[in-house]
């Protein structure tokens, strides 16, 4: 099966026994001391069957104690047993050797065995009640009647060599040159492989075989279950057979290997970044080539696209949810094998999901950002792809801890959005800090997406000047901001030129040096036309100094806009940085516990 795909429902894989004996290994990866099968041939047909069992009977020759349910084998496979447990609705009416000693203890008890070339068939149908006692018992009479046998009451099957010492568990030795049945002969190993793979047992010779049938319980058995419990273990005192790191490296470089083969994986975190980035782009895709083409409703049309930025990167989280959801049955049996710790599976998923984000944050933030009016400038964009590189982990881990709770994918890829809407609301763009309502402000202060929008924000706005130019004839377009007119208009470019419609504004000449005049807005006379344009200016600049102007320039100024978005108490974009990466710690920890203490498995 190596380098071969196990298969889904809907996609072939590799044959059952395969599976299998996939299962078997997996199983293995630990080094367990005691390995539970739970019918491991079911489905299988003989022939595969058989080879299944040969595996398994293989590795009990190495010192390890298997227990496996079976139901209706073959005669060859019920020979490969060692030892036979015998249940009827829960209770033992067998437990010692098995092969034909099984059947002679049934057969004492007056249950003929005639007619069965397979003693399991004949096992199964004297406790089922088919095969009638010359005796007289009936079939719910054999849980007493073995406890109160001999076979119950001598100290071998009540002493520990029976269950599991190094001694009883190993099979018996072919003698050289001796042949039995085909059967017999898949039960036996040699004495020269007896006395190399088990040296402590068999030093001075084979101790199983010196020991009388029934006398297992001997010190020369203690002695030898000593020594196998003083042999070298493979594991550590939590019961796992790695550490940490090595875990770690393991699940990364077997995970990371198949994620990124897998067009899912690749699409959900890759690819789709790079298409919602051509769409943005698509229709800001309107480069500044002049300082003097901005205006406040462009300034406002910038901060919007921030935001899409931001809740675009967020909410493509969301595709996250069903891997984690599938994935959920394959880690609670890991988990269960021993295979790994929680805190290496939770580490793995977040430093896979941190390899995939850098490709991805790439493809999202050189088509959208040279493509917009954002600012092109080395420095503010490293920022930018830092912080979508830092929103994406943060949502990552909300993503994860949230489809952790859950208990269903239908549960989890509904509350996902749902925690994500809420806070887009309290992002600070769709409501302002202070427009909030008291209940909720406390929420913005720890929205992780209210942090990135301001990260963003200051990234692109701290420290700049802008001009905003406009023919004389056209000052109105200051109070409107060249996007409308009304009230709504006014406080907007009051709030965004200058100091609340104050400012100095720049009157460009061509021939002449520029001069600055004083303007305020707050005392301009709508409609702004040309005669009393005056208003908006001191007394001593009259209209022909206004019309000698080519154009007149308001300021834009980065801190205005941030005032203007109720921003300024964010402190700067290093620190909104900051106290969003913060969070990253918070979800991972949610992500861990919920991972951990959760139980979804029903028994």
């Amino acid at each position: 099966c190596r380098n071969c795909t196990m298969g889904e429902p809907l996609k072939r894989g590799v044959s059952g026994g395969e599976r299998k004996r996939v299962c078997i290994a997996l199983g293995l990866l630990t080094e367990p001391k005691c390995l539970f099968l739970d019918e491991p041939t079911s489905g299988l047909d003989s022939h595969i069957s058989l080879e299944v069992m040969r595996v398994v009977r293989s590795l009990s020759n190495d010192g390890r104690t298997v227990i496996c349910t079976i139901h209706q084998p073959s005669q060859v496979i019920y020979k490969l047993f060692d030892r036979l447990i015998v249940l009827q609705n829960g209770q033992v009416v067998y437990w010692g050797e098995g092969r034909a000693i099984a059947a002679s203890f049934f057969e004492s008890l007056g249950f003929p065995e005639e007619g069965y070339d397979n003693t399991a068939e004949f096992l199964l149908d004297v406790v089922s009640g088919a095969v009638r006692s010359n005796a007289g018992h009936f079939c719910h009479d054999l849980p007493g009647l073995f406890s109160a046998s001999e076979r119950c009451l001598s100290q071998s099957l009540r002493g520990v060599a029976d269950v599991g010492s190094p001694a009883s568990s190993l099979p018996p030795v072919a003698e050289e040159g001796h042949s039995e049945g085909e059967g017999e002969e898949e039960g036996k190993i040699s004495a020269a492989d007896r006395k190399a793979n088990y040296p402590e047992k068999v030093a001075g010779g084979n101790i199983a075989s010196k020991l009388p049938r029934g006398q297992e319980t001997s010190n020369e058995s203690l002695a030898s279950l000593k020594d196998g419990a003083q042999r070298q273990s493979f594991h550590s005192s939590d019961g796992y057979a790695n550490g940490c790191l090595r875990e770690l490296w393991v699940l990364i470089s077997f995970k990371a290997r198949a994620h990124f083969k897998d067009a899912h994986f690749l699409g959900t975190r890759v690819f789709c970044p790079l298409i919602f980035s051509l769409i943005l782009a698509s229709f800001w895709g309107t480069k500044i080539t002049d300082p003097n083409e901005i205006s406040t409703g462009r300034v406002i049309e910038l901060a919007g696209l921030l935001f899409i930025i931001i809740g675009t990167n967020a909410f493509m989280t969301t595709f996250f949810v069903p891997a984690i959801m599938e994935e959920r049955p394959v880690f609670i049996k890991e988990r269960h094998d021993a295979c790994y710790r929680v805190s290496s599976y939770v580490l793995h998923k977040v430093i896979i999901e941190a390899i995939a984000n850098v490709p991805a944050v790439i493809l999202f933030s050189v088509p959208i950002y040279f493509a917009t009016p954002l600012l092109n400038h080395p420095d503010q964009f490293f920022f930018f792809m830092l912080t979508l590189f830092t929103l994406n982990i943060c949502s990552s881990m909300l993503a994860l801890a949230v489809a952790s709770i859950c208990p269903s994918m239908e549960i989890a890829g509904a509350l996902v959005p749902a925690i994500l809407s809420l806070c887009a609301l309290a992002g600070g763009f769709l409501k302002p800090f202070y427009t909030l309502p008291v209940w909720w402000q406390w929420f913005s202060v720890v929205d992780f997406i209210a942090w990135a929008y301001s990260a963003l924000m200051m990234n692109q706005y701290d420290g700049q000047t802008w001009w905003y130019c406009q023919p004389p004839t056209d000052i109105s377009s200051f109070v409107t901001g060249g996007s409308g007119e009304g009230e709504d208009g006014l406080s907007g470019a009051l709030s965004l030129l200058g100091d609340d419609g104050q400012f100095d504004a720049k009157c460009v000449h061509t021939t002449t040096v520029d001069e600055f005049v004083t303007l305020d807005l707050n005392q301009c006379l709508l409609p702004v036309a040309v005669q009393v344009a005056q208003s908006c200016f001191p007394s001593d600049f009259q209209i022909p100094q206004i019309l000698g102007c080519e154009t007149i320039c308001a300021p834009i100024f980065g801190e205005s806009v941030l005032k203007w978005a109720q921003l300024e108490w964010r402190f700067n974009r290093w620190i909104s940085l900051a106290i969003l990466a913060g969070q990253v710690p918070l979800f991972f920890g949610i992500f861990y516990l919920a991972t951990r203490f959760v139980k979804h498995e029903s028994r």
